[in-house]
């Protein structure tokens, strides 16, 4: 048998034979700094008391802090020359490389609970990043398990979050001999050990320090920190409803006025399904549509959606568009050659002489031109396309005359007392964009009115007729859209047959105060027209209604609208169809990774701690946590300077906490003879 001193003294190829415990017998008790020798035993005692920390100064100034018992020597070796001896017969290059390998089987086998228990929680990270990874963004239907995702990500982060606290806990810990290197107060040790088991003890551990630049600290954070890591790590993950693209679903589609190449508007009230000529008694079902209803929108598009929820991509559909304005002052009084009649100026602009005169008493006067054969697009080059029907309305204003000062029907006779409106209807491509989502939704695009529009003629003539084809293609779908001439000659006729209508005051018995307003027309729908501008004023002589332009204008929109709906819906062919995406609302698992910072950011700091304290604590001894070091630690024949020595100390020692009347007491009350031999090192 020999002691721990002549342990040290041996021959490196003796000892490098020797187990890891050896080699950390070697490596906790090395020091190279010159040490003080002044040290002097003035007797052993086997009492096992609270150790008292004495402190010494060496030549360079370094101050350490020894564990001593009352009566008894120095806790551990203090022999250090010997030691400073042996570093400086294994400095040279093999003996650096011993040394290295050495330190590192001892660091090993020191913290390997703790590497491993570290393990096990960057694993479990790795697990959760790989986890989310992996079903971001997918159907909750592909999730093949009963146990949701969120019980896999609260139990790996409960796992991660309780195995990376053990090796703060033991960094902690061991930085208590470090800290005890200098004199301390002993109170000290019971923060440090409160630190290592806690949130409670870490904090009161950073009161104390005050937030002092030291490694510890950093690890007192850490563990406070620990708390929201659970938490934040199952706050990433969550079950959301999201739209999924339906594949290949042909189900989905609309109708659009691709090629409106038919000859004419549906007929109302009869099964002819086109016009026969400009005197047919019956109106189209789309000038039909517009008067009875209060407001057609121009995007009221409808298809066929399967799902609660459907879009289609923009495109190019043939529409009606219209425009209102104020022509009032194009009005021309001619009374002194025509008895003060009020005459409505041709609006061809063709130098023709024809002028439409209102007959005396006339109070609404319409007159609807149409420029299908007057100033419709040649076929040459390019063309712009320019409206094919003008529909003209004027009347009696009230609310004009009676600022006049005029009485009777002279006020029917005069300029300043009429009003002119003229509604313009032409053919424009509009770009839809359409969803369906409970109700049907519909964007609208009106390209540019200079688009160019060209023409294609039937049987090989170049003569403008019934069958030519205007056709444009907007930039922004590049989608070709095509009209036919009879088609616009069907809805011009649709519109004069309507608005063909007049009306004149009739006196009555008072003159002009009791006067009555009739249509000299009878049309079913001269009431509505009437009512567009004079409001409710049918019994007597007209009233102002300042509305009256706003009123025909919504009107005149109505008309664009119904006729665009039809041209849309009584198109047949793959010209028409337009095919859309469905898409079915499903839960679907969505991350926000953002979460995952501080978990992350937690680990890479826990694990930064974790090392920096192996490598920081390499000179002290591996006692880590327990207090079962304070028991020998004053007893300089402890021989606990390695973990098995530690261990088979706590395991063969019997221990009794004793009253002897006046303290209670920790005795040694037994050791095993077995024990006493696994402690001191083997031959």
């Amino acid at each position: 048998m020999y002691t721990e001193h002549d342990h040290f003294d041996r021959p490196a190829s003796t000892v490098s034979h020797h187990s890891a415990e050896a080699e950390l017998n070697f490596i906790t008790h090395l020091d190279s700094r010159p040490l003080s020798t002044s040290s002097n035993r003035s007797g052993r005692t086997t009492r096992n008391t609270l150790p008292v920390t004495s402190q010494t100064t060496d030549v360079d100034g370094y101050q350490s802090l020894t564990l001593t018992t009352e009566d008894s020597e120095p806790c551990g070796d203090s022999e250090h020359q010997k030691l400073t001896e042996h570093i400086d017969r294994t400095s040279g290059v093999r003996g650096r490389a011993q040394f290295s390998l050495r330190t590192f089987r001892y660091l090993v086998h020191t913290w390997q609970w703790e590497l491993y228990v570290w393990s096990l929680g960057t694993a479990g990270i790795i697990a959760i990043v790989a986890l989310l990874i992996c079903f971001n963004g997918v159907q909750q239907r592909y999730w093949n398990s009963k146990i949701q995702i969120n019980a896999f990500i609260a139990a790996l982060s409960q796992l991660s979050q309780s195995a990376l606290i053990v090796p703060v806990s033991s960094s902690i810990g061991q930085s208590k001999w470090t800290w005890l290197r200098k004199d301390r107060k002993a109170i000290d040790i019971d923060r440090f050990d409160a630190a290592s088991r806690g949130p409670d003890g870490a904090f009161r551990l950073l009161w104390h320090l005050r937030l002092r630049p030291h490694l510890v600290s950093f690890g007192a954070l850490l563990v406070i920190l620990m708390l929201a890591f659970s938490s934040f790590a199952q706050q990433s993950v969550a079950i959301n409803t999201q739209r999924i693209k339906v594949p290949k679903d042909s189900s989905t589609h609309l109708k659009r006025a691709g090629q409106a190449t038919y000859h004419s508007l549906r007929a109302f009230g009869s099964e002819k399904e086109a016009f026969r000529g400009p005197y047919d008694a019956d109106e189209s079902v789309a000038m039909v549509q517009a008067l009875l209803s209060d407001h057609i929108d121009a995007d009221n598009v409808t298809g066929e959606c399967l799902t609660d929820f459907c879009s289609w991509k923009p495109y190019t559909t043939m529409s009606i568009c219209a425009t209102t304005e104020d022509i009032s002052d194009t009005l021309l009084s001619m009374m002194a050659h025509h008895n003060g009649s009020i005459f409505l100026p041709n609006l061809l602009d063709q130098g023709l002489a024809e002028i439409s005169a209102v007959l005396p008493n006339t109070s609404l006067f319409t007159h609807i031109e149409s420029l299908l054969y007057y100033q419709f697009p040649d076929y040459e080059g390019d063309m712009n396309m320019v409206p094919f029907s003008n529909l003209s309305i004027l009347f009696y204003d009230p609310c004009k005359a009676a600022n006049s000062g005029m009485e009777g029907f002279a006020r029917l006779h005069h300029l300043e007392n009429w009003t002119a409106i003229r509604a313009a209807f032409r053919p424009c491509a509009q770009v839809f964009t359409s969803t369906y989502e409970k109700y049907w939704r519909t964007e609208i695009e009106t390209p540019n009115s200079e688009l160019h529009w060209y023409a294609y003629f039937e049987h090989g003539s170049f003569e403008r007729s019934s069958d030519t084809i205007y056709c444009t293609t907007p930039h922004s779908t590049g989608e070709e859209t095509c009209i036919r001439h009879s088609l616009l000659s069907s809805v011009a006729r649709s519109i004069l047959m309507t608005y063909n209508v007049s009306a004149t005051i009739r006196q009555g018995e008072l003159g002009f105060e009791d006067a009555k307003e009739e249509f000299e027309s009878q049309r079913t729908w001269k009431s509505i027209i009437l009512d567009d501008i004079r409001k409710d004023s049918h019994d007597g002589p007209p009233a102002c209604n300042e509305e009256a332009f706003t009123t025909f204008n919504n009107r005149i929109q109505s008309i664009a609208a119904s006729v665009s709906m039809e041209l849309r819906n009584n198109e047949n062919g793959s010209a028409s169809i337009v095919n859309g995406t469905a898409w079915i609302t499903e839960p679907v698992i969505e991350v926000n990774f953002l979460w995952l910072l501080m978990p992350i950011m937690l680990y890479v700091s826990i694990t930064a701690f974790f090392f920096a304290t192996i490598l920081r604590t390499i000179d002290a001894p591996p006692w880590k946590s327990s207090s079962l070091a304070l028991l020998q630690c004053g007893n300089p024949d402890n021989k606990m300077a390695g973990t098995k020595q530690f261990k088979a100390f706590a395991k063969s020692t019997k221990v009794r906490l004793d009253d002897n009347g006046e303290t209670w007491h920790l005795v040694d009350s037994q050791q095993d003879s077995v024990g006493k031999q696994e402690i001191a090192p083997q031959e």
